[in-house]
Order: structure tokens, then sequence, then C-alpha cells
């Protein structure tokens, strides 16, 4: 009797186990079609093999292009949005290539799980970024065009 018990208990618990191993598959490769399926900018966000661009703007001269990047979603639940922002140089077309300039920073912006909200602010010798978050106060960064001497 102890013996068909032991049996029976070792089958179940075989079963088991591949049953769990088939869904945890199964739910792998579902995910997996279902990034990259599905081209809303919505649904795109959501995805955390690569970098999601939320922004990018010129200069009002055209000289520099500010990027801002999610370089990875906001922590679950109620993690930090992940952002990189960077301010680049334009090369205009025809130009030999250069060393140009570029600039960047990394932020984790607290906002309760959900993603970061942001604000530019174009002045003479640079740009303005506002990263606001329900659970933190704003935080204002300041990137620098290139100086005269750089």
């Amino acid at each position: 009797m102890k013996k068909n018990l032991a049996t029976g208990l070792l089958v179940i618990e075989t079963i088991l186990l591949i049953l769990i191993l088939l869904f945890n598959a199964r739910n792998k490769t579902a995910g997996t079609e279902d990034s990259e399926g599905i081209n809303s900018d919505r649904y795109r966000d959501m995805t955390v093999s690569d970098n999601t661009e939320l922004l990018r703007e010129a200069s009002p001269a055209g000289d520099y292009t500010l990027l801002i990047t999610r370089i990875a979603e906001p922590d679950f639940p109620f993690g930090e949005d992940h952002l990189q922002i960077t301010l680049f140089e334009v090369i205009p077309e025809g130009e030999a290539p250069r060393a140009y300039y570029r600039t960047s920073f990394q932020a984790d912006v607290a906002n309760d799980g959900a993603p970061a909200a942001y604000q530019i602010e174009w002045l003479e010798e640079g740009v303005q970024i506002a990263l606001t978050g329900s659970e933190q106060p704003t935080a204002y960064y300041i990137l620098p065009f290139k100086g005269i001497d750089e």
C-alpha cells in the first residue's frame, strides 16, 4: 500500500512539474510574439528589451537635438522610471566627420510605478529639463551647449 502511494505521488509530482514547465515556456513565447506584433506607441513603451524613445526635439536654431529615452520600464509594482537624457550637436550635411559635442545623464524618477513626466525649455546657453514624479519633488537639470573653449 505504501509503495503504491509513493509511486502515485511521484507520478503526480512529475506531471505537475511538466505542466509548470510547459506553461512557463508558453508564456515566454506568447509575450515575445505580442510585443513584436504590436506597433502602437502605447504598447511599444511596455517592452523592456530595448530603449524607448520618448522625445526627440531640435533646438530653436537647429544646432542641437535633445533625446529622452526610457532605458528600462518602471520597476514593478511601485518603482522608479529609468530615463536617459542626451543633448547632442547636429552635424550639418556635407560637413566632414569630426568630433562633435554630446552630453547626457541618467535619472530615476519615482512616480509610483508609472512613467515619469517631463518638461523641457530651451535656453540661450542650453536646455532645461524638469522631471516630475508623484513621489518626489520636481528635479531640474540644465544641459549646456558647447562653449567657445571646448
